[in-house]
Parts: structure tokens; C-alpha cells; sequence
């Protein structure tokens, strides 16, 4: 029991350590980043798909055994949009290109299948530190694996918020069924002036406690501002201003039955939204 207690006290330090310390949470981040986040009904929308960090981001390399499902929530029911995908190119590496005739608030979301990474040990242990997994930490100190390197399949569920007209709708303030999601708690297009966004994280349709959630303003090259360590309700929240482009972001994992794979199962998890663009 000792030893139990004592190794989550130190996941519990080496989180609260990550939430008041950020720097390269998100070199691995993906997100869709809409060429305008509120657009007239009929209007098209340009989005491109988008992985890195502050000071380095380039499109997804896309490759259609990568994506798993590309589709659109929303008052035009679920829409697949596999067909919105434009041809790869050098000038559109990832990019789709959309419209939608009904006025509401959209969900987009694109999930891609499992891929395989192995970092040496200590690259792992301070990736595992910093994103703080503590299911990972647990289990590596448990086992005496720390001088091992870190094996897992990864994978992405990524969401981005786009306003058609006027008319805002509540759906975005449900899960869609992702096995790892944000789920605004506001609808951010809502009119009014508090900055207070809530979220809550969701993982297998449950409350997720204990992930680290970060948001970085987009577009201005800085890390993320701010970092949250949601609570037994799977809770956290942020102020964010009425302008320019945010990205809300966070990342699980759980250890694997057949290590004959990989040793972790992560799954990284983003919404992204702005107050770029004026419907009518």
C-alpha cells in the first residue's frame, strides 16, 4: 500500500508540474483550421489540416489509409465528407473544401486509424511527464521500465467549431460518440461577453479525470497559455477573448494487454474554433 501511495503521489506531482509549467505539450498536436470559423449559409469553407506546435507547423501529410472517417455534425444531420477532400498537391497538401445551406453551429471532425512510434527512454518519460499521462508514468514506474523506450499506437480525434448565419445551435454541447473527446459546455458563438469557456473531456462516453488539457491561441507562435488538470467530472475551463483562433487540446493513453503491438494505446484529441468572418 506504501508503495501504491507513493507512486501516486508522484504522478500527481509530475502533472500538477506539467499544468503549471507548459512548453512542448503539443509538438504532436493536430487540428483543422477553417479559412473562416463564421460564414454565410452557401458559403464555402476552405479547411486545412494542420499538425505541430508553435514554431513549426505544417499540413497533415494526408494519405487515405491514414484517415478512418471525415464527417460533419450538425442542423444538416451527419454528413460523410470524404468527397469534400481536395486532391493532394503541393499547393493543397490536406485540404477540404465545404459548405453547408442551414444555419447552426457545425461540428467537422476527422479521426484517423491506429500508426506505431517507439522514442528511447528518455524522450518517452518526458513526453509521458509533460502531456501528463499519468496511466503511462504509473505503469512504467510500476514495472521498473523507465530505462525502456516507449512503444505505442496512436491515433486522433480532432474537432473543429464552425457557425453558419446566425443561428447558433446547442448541438455541439454533446458528445458525438469519439472515444476521446472535448466537449464544449458553451457554445462559443453564443452572443455575450463572458470569456469563461467550460469543457469537458469525455473518454469511452464517461467524465475523464485527471487529463491535462491546454489551449493555445493560434497563428501568434507562442506555446500554450494555459494548462488544466480536469476534475472528477471531467471539467476544466478556460477565459478565451472574442478573437482570433484558439485550439483546445489533450491527450490519453492506457497500457495495453498485447504488448506484442505496442505497450500504450494513446489517443490525442483537439477542438479548434475562432471569431473570424461575419455572417449576414
Amino acid at each position: 500500500m506504501a508503495f501504491k501511495e507513493t507512486i501516486l503521489r508522484g504522478v500527481i506531482a509530475v502533472v500538477a508540474a506539467a499544468c503549471a509549467a507548459p512548453s512542448s505539450v503539443q509538438a504532436h498536436e493536430m487540428w483543422l483550421q477553417p479559412s473562416a470559423s463564421v460564414v454565410r449559409p452557401g458559403e464555402t469553407v476552405d479547411v486545412a489540416m494542420l499538425v505541430g506546435d508553435a514554431a513549426d507547423v505544417t499540413p497533415w501529410k494526408f494519405a487515405w489509409d491514414k484517415l478512418h472517417s471525415f464527417k460533419s455534425y450538425g442542423p444538416e444531420g451527419i454528413i460523410d465528407q470524404h468527397a469534400a477532400i481536395l486532391p493532394v498537391t503541393d499547393r493543397t497538401p490536406s485540404n477540404a473544401s465545404l459548405r453547408w445551406e442551414t444555419p447552426g453551429t457545425y461540428i467537422l471532425v476527422l479521426e484517423t486509424y491506429h500508426a506505431a512510434i517507439e522514442l528511447p527512454a528518455d524522450k518517452f518519460n518526458a513526453y509521458i511527464i509533460e502531456d501528463g499521462l499519468a496511466a503511462a508514468i504509473t505503469q512504467r514506474q510500476r514495472t521498473a521500465t523507465t530505462d525502456r523506450p516507449g512503444r505505442e499506437l496512436y491515433s486522433r480525434r480532432v474537432k473543429a467549431l464552425i457557425q453558419v448565419g446566425d443561428t447558433v445551435s446547442d448541438e455541439v454541447l454533446q458528445p458525438i460518440g469519439e472515444t476521446l473527446e472535448i466537449v464544449p459546455e458553451r457554445n462559443p458563438f453564443a452572443r455575450g461577453t463572458d470569456p469563461r469557456m467550460p469543457i469537458r473531456v469525455v473518454f469511452e462516453g464517461r467524465p475523464l479525470p485527471g487529463a491535462l488539457v491546454a489551449l493555445t491561441a493560434l497563428g501568434t507562435g507562442a506555446k500554450p497559455l494555459e494548462t488544466r488538470i480536469t476534475d472528477a467530472g471531467g471539467h476544466a475551463a478556460f477565459d478565451i477573448a472574442r478573437r482570433g483562433n484558439w485550439l483546445i487540446s489533450v491527450v490519453w493513453t492506457r497500457p495495453m494487454t498485447d504488448v506484442r503491438a505496442a505497450d500504450y494505446d494513446t489517443i490525442f484529441a483537439s477542438l479548434s474554433f475562432g471569431f473570424n468572418g461575419k455572417p449576414n
